[in-house]
């Protein structure tokens, strides 16, 4: 009596099964909805350079960070839509997305939030076309 027959899964299936675990990870990772979140739902008060209200203003070093944690964050979207079935839409936020992360932080208070909150809308657009196309194989 025999068993059923096993394949060996060979080690470049193995590594692209683990990228796609990897890429599902990082699409539903809390920390980086945490930080759209902050950056697009912050009301003006937060984002006033002389805000007193106990928490560091998003002004200097704070403002900084948070831009190149999300050029971070956006490399890897990017990242992971080129490893996505290309359509225009993917093609065109994937465009977006690179051209705003080239643009590095001015010092300027009002020029860097707004390169902040754009650099997140370029991030949720690509969310949700890559969630959309998250059932297809890459």
């Amino acid at each position: 009596m025999s068993g059923p027959t096993m394949v060996a899964d060979t080690g470049s299936q193995t590594m692209a099964h683990l990228l796609v675990r990897l890429h599902e990870a990082f699409l539903h990772d809390d920390d980086l909805y945490d930080d759209l979140d902050a950056i697009l739902c912050d009301g003006p008060t937060t984002w006033h350079p002389k805000h007193r209200r106990g928490r560091e203003p998003h002004t200097g070093p704070a403002l900084d960070h948070r831009i190149h944690r999300l050029a971070r964050m956006l490399d890897q979207l990017v990242n992971i839509a080129g490893h996505r079935r290309p359509t225009p839409a993917l093609h065109t936020a994937t465009h977006r997305a690179r051209n705003l992360n080239c643009q590095p932080p001015t010092g300027e208070f009002t020029a860097d939030r707004g390169q902040l909150r754009r650099m997140a809308l370029a991030a949720l657009d690509l969310l949700e076309l890559l969630h959309a196309h998250q059932t297809e194989p890459p």
